[in-house]
C-alpha cells in the first residue's frame, strides 16, 4: 500500500507539474503561446487516478486560467501569478502524501528528491510565465512573485543536500547526475539567476518556449532518476525475474542493486528512459 502511494503520487505530480509550466506560459502570453501543448498536458493529467477533491481543485484552476486569457491585457501579470500560485498549492497538497515516508535511508532520500524536483518545477513554471509576459507587464509583477523564484532556486540547493545526506552511497552514485545540468545553455541561465535573480535580462536571449525545452529536459531526467529511487524503496526485484519484463527493465533493476558505480549512473538513467512506461508503473 505504501509503495502504491509513492507511485501514484509521483505520476500525478509529474503530470500536474508539466501542466503548470505550460499553463503559466499560456496565461502570461494571453493565450498566444503553448496552446497545443496545454491541451496535451491536460489530457495526460486527466488520464491519471485523481481523487475527486483534487480534480475539483484542478478544474477550478483551469477555469480561472481559461477565463484569464479573455481579460484585458493590464491584468495579465496578476492572472499569471494567481494561476502559478494556485498550481503550487495543489502540488504542495499532493506532495504532503509523502510526509509519512520522511526519515533516513532510501525512502527519506526519495521524499527529498521529490521536493528537489518540485523546486525545479517551480523555477520552470515561473520562468515560462515571466518570459512570456509582455515586456511592460513584467514590471507589474508583485515582489512576492519574484520571491517565489528565489525560494525555488534556494530550495533546490536545500533538497539536494538532503538527498546527499540521506541516500545510501550506492544509490547516491546512481542519482547524483540529477544534480548536474547537461546543457551549457541551462547552466548559464542557472548561474545568472543564482547570481543576479534578474529575469528581465534573460528576455533578449531566452524565449519562454526555449526555457520550457531546456528545463523540461532536465526535469524529465529527474523523473527518470526518481524512478530509480522508487525501485529502491518498493519490492521490484521480483519484476526483474518475470519473463514478461523487458531486457531494458531487467538491466536497470540489476544495475540499481549492483555495484552502482558513479561512472555508470548516466548509462543507467539513459537505459531506464528507454523502458516502456507501462513497465515502470
Amino acid at each position: 500500500m505504501a509503495e502504491c502511494v509513492l507511485e501514484t503520487t509521483q505520476e500525478v505530480v509529474h503530470k500536474v507539474q508539466r501542466e503548470r509550466g505550460v499553463t503559466c506560459g499560456w496565461v502570461a502570453s494571453g493565450g498566444t503561446q503553448f496552446c497545443g501543448l496545454l491541451q496535451q498536458c491536460r489530457a495526460r493529467t486527466d488520464g491519471s487516478a485523481l481523487e475527486v477533491s483534487v480534480m475539483e481543485q484542478l478544474n477550478a484552476i483551469r477555469c480561472a486560467a481559461d477565463s484569464s486569457v479573455d481579460q484585458a491585457p493590464p491584468s495579465v501579470a496578476s492572472n499569471f501569478f494567481t494561476i502559478f500560485s494556485d498550481y503550487n498549492s495543489l502540488i504542495a497538497r499532493l506532495l504532503r502524501a509523502l510526509e509519512q515516508f520522511s526519515g533516513s535511508g532510501a525512502r527519506g532520500a526519495y521524499v527529498a528528491f521529490a521536493h528537489l524536483k518540485e523546486a525545479t518545477g517551480i523555477e520552470r513554471a515561473f520562468l515560462c510565465g515571466a518570459l512570456a509576459l509582455p515586456t511592460a507587464a513584467l514590471t507589474t509583477l508583485p515582489s512576492r512573485a519574484f520571491a517565489q523564484l528565489v525560494l525555488g532556486l534556494e530550495q533546490q540547493k536545500v533538497h539536494e543536500q538532503k538527498v546527499r545526506q540521506l541516500a545510501p552511497p550506492k544509490l547516491l552514485d546512481l542519482i547524483r547526475v540529477g544534480f548536474e545540468f547537461d546543457s551549457d545553455e541551462l547552466r548559464e541561465v542557472q548561474r545568472h539567476l543564482m547570481e543576479q535573480f534578474d529575469v528581465s535580462s534573460l528576455r533578449s536571449s531566452l524565449s519562454a518556449e526555449r526555457c520550457w525545452a531546456l528545463l523540461t529536459e532536465h526535469i524529465d531526467k529527474l523523473e527518470t532518476l526518481q524512478q530509480l529511487l522508487l525501485a529502491e524503496v518498493r519490492p521490484l526485484h521480483s519484476v526483474a525475474d518475470e519473463n514478461s519484463a523487458t531486457a531494458a527493465l531487467q538491466q536497470c533493476l540489476r544495475a540499481i542493486r549492483g555495484s552502482g558505480a558513479a561512472s555508470d549512473a548516466r548509462a543507467v538513467a539513459e537505459s531506464l528512459s528507454a523502458v516502456p512506461a507501462n513497465e515502470l508503473k
